[in-house]
Protein backbone atom coordinates (compact mmCIF):
# COMPACT_ATOMS: atom_id res chain seq x y z
CA UNK A 1 0.00 0.00 0.00
CA UNK A 2 1.63 2.98 -1.02
CA UNK A 3 1.51 5.86 1.62
CA UNK A 4 -0.44 9.35 0.81
CA UNK A 5 0.14 13.02 2.21
CA UNK A 6 -2.67 14.49 4.30
CA UNK A 7 -4.42 17.61 2.26
CA UNK A 8 -6.33 20.35 3.79
CA UNK A 9 -9.09 18.85 1.86
CA UNK A 10 -9.01 15.71 4.25
CA UNK A 11 -9.69 18.28 6.76
CA UNK A 12 -12.80 19.90 5.92
CA UNK A 13 -15.56 17.32 6.91
CA UNK A 14 -14.56 18.54 10.68
CA UNK A 15 -16.98 21.03 11.26
CA UNK A 16 -19.28 19.05 10.04
CA UNK A 17 -18.17 16.10 12.53
CA UNK A 18 -17.77 18.55 15.57
CA UNK A 19 -19.58 21.72 14.80
CA UNK A 20 -17.65 25.18 15.36
CA UNK A 21 -20.00 26.02 17.71
CA UNK A 22 -22.43 23.54 19.54
CA UNK A 23 -25.47 24.28 21.22
CA UNK A 24 -25.75 23.90 25.01
CA UNK A 25 -22.32 22.54 26.35
CA UNK A 26 -21.77 19.95 23.82
CA UNK A 27 -18.11 19.53 23.30
CA UNK A 28 -17.35 21.28 19.89
CA UNK A 29 -14.41 22.15 17.36
CA UNK A 30 -13.82 24.93 18.81
CA UNK A 31 -13.59 23.57 22.31
CA UNK A 32 -11.05 20.77 20.62
CA UNK A 33 -8.79 23.72 19.03
CA UNK A 34 -8.62 26.10 22.17
CA UNK A 35 -7.34 22.72 24.39
CA UNK A 36 -4.95 21.97 22.07
CA UNK A 37 -3.46 25.35 21.47
CA UNK A 38 -2.88 25.42 25.24
CA UNK A 39 -0.23 22.41 25.28
CA UNK A 40 2.35 23.78 27.22
CA UNK A 41 6.33 22.56 27.56
CA UNK A 42 8.13 23.96 30.75
CA UNK A 43 10.77 23.52 32.44
CA UNK A 44 11.16 22.65 36.53
CA UNK A 45 14.15 23.09 38.29
CA UNK A 46 14.36 19.86 40.69
CA UNK A 47 13.99 20.58 44.37
CA UNK A 48 13.41 18.19 48.02
CA UNK A 49 10.93 15.43 47.54
CA UNK A 50 7.42 17.08 48.34
CA UNK A 51 8.96 20.42 47.93
CA UNK A 52 7.26 23.16 45.35
CA UNK A 53 8.97 23.81 42.24
CA UNK A 54 8.41 26.56 40.01
CA UNK A 55 6.91 25.93 36.89
CA UNK A 56 9.38 28.04 34.20
CA UNK A 57 8.34 29.04 30.89
CA UNK A 58 9.87 29.33 27.42
CA UNK A 59 14.08 29.97 28.25
CA UNK A 60 13.50 29.25 31.63
CA UNK A 61 11.86 32.52 32.88
CA UNK A 62 9.07 32.82 35.25
CA UNK A 63 7.07 35.64 33.53
CA UNK A 64 3.14 37.11 32.66
CA UNK A 65 1.09 33.84 32.71
CA UNK A 66 2.76 30.99 30.56
CA UNK A 67 4.03 29.25 33.34
CA UNK A 68 0.68 29.36 35.51
CA UNK A 69 -0.63 26.22 36.04
CA UNK A 70 -3.57 25.73 37.81
CA UNK A 71 -5.23 22.62 39.65
CA UNK A 72 -7.54 22.43 36.71
CA UNK A 73 -4.76 22.32 34.11
CA UNK A 74 -3.64 18.65 33.11
CA UNK A 75 -0.51 17.28 33.19
CA UNK A 76 0.81 15.27 30.49
CA UNK A 77 3.71 13.84 31.21
CA UNK A 78 7.03 14.74 33.77
CA UNK A 79 10.63 14.01 32.20
CA UNK A 80 13.68 14.13 34.89
CA UNK A 81 17.02 14.93 33.54
CA UNK A 82 19.89 14.12 35.84
CA UNK A 83 23.50 13.28 35.92
CA UNK A 84 24.74 10.38 38.09
CA UNK A 85 27.74 10.23 39.89
CA UNK A 86 30.08 11.58 37.01
CA UNK A 87 28.06 9.43 34.12
CA UNK A 88 28.87 10.77 30.77
CA UNK A 89 25.38 10.49 29.90
CA UNK A 90 22.08 11.65 31.55
CA UNK A 91 19.99 9.29 33.41
CA UNK A 92 16.71 10.20 32.00
CA UNK A 93 13.16 8.77 33.89
CA UNK A 94 9.34 9.60 33.63
CA UNK A 95 8.31 10.80 36.50
CA UNK A 96 4.38 9.97 37.65
CA UNK A 97 4.42 11.33 40.84
CA UNK A 98 3.93 15.13 39.92
CA UNK A 99 1.01 16.91 41.28
CA UNK A 100 -0.36 19.95 40.94
CA UNK A 101 0.58 22.18 44.06
CA UNK A 102 -2.11 24.30 45.93
CA UNK A 103 0.11 27.21 45.11
CA UNK A 104 -0.42 28.74 40.62
CA UNK A 105 2.42 28.30 39.42
CA UNK A 106 3.95 25.67 41.18
CA UNK A 107 3.88 21.29 40.67
CA UNK A 108 5.18 18.46 43.51
CA UNK A 109 6.89 15.38 43.17
CA UNK A 110 5.86 13.44 46.42
CA UNK A 111 7.67 9.66 45.68
CA UNK A 112 11.14 11.05 45.67
CA UNK A 113 13.70 14.08 45.72
CA UNK A 114 14.28 16.19 41.92
CA UNK A 115 17.08 17.67 43.36
CA UNK A 116 19.85 18.68 41.05
CA UNK A 117 17.47 17.59 38.43
CA UNK A 118 15.99 19.07 35.65
CA UNK A 119 12.02 18.46 34.56
CA UNK A 120 10.75 18.81 31.27
CA UNK A 121 7.03 19.41 32.01
CA UNK A 122 4.48 18.62 29.74
CA UNK A 123 0.69 19.98 30.06
CA UNK A 124 -2.22 21.15 28.79
CA UNK A 125 -2.98 25.09 30.04
CA UNK A 126 -7.10 25.07 30.18
CA UNK A 127 -7.20 28.59 28.95
CA UNK A 128 -5.80 27.86 25.52
CA UNK A 129 -3.10 29.70 24.14
CA UNK A 130 -0.91 32.45 25.69
CA UNK A 131 1.65 34.23 24.13
CA UNK A 132 4.67 34.02 25.99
Amino acid sequence: MALTNGTIKSLANLDAAFGWKAPGSEADLRDLLQEIQGLRVSIVPGAAQSVQCKVLSAGGISSGTSDNITSEDVILAAISFATANGAAAPVISLRGDVRVSTSTGYVKFTAGATTSNDILLFWYDKTGYIAQ
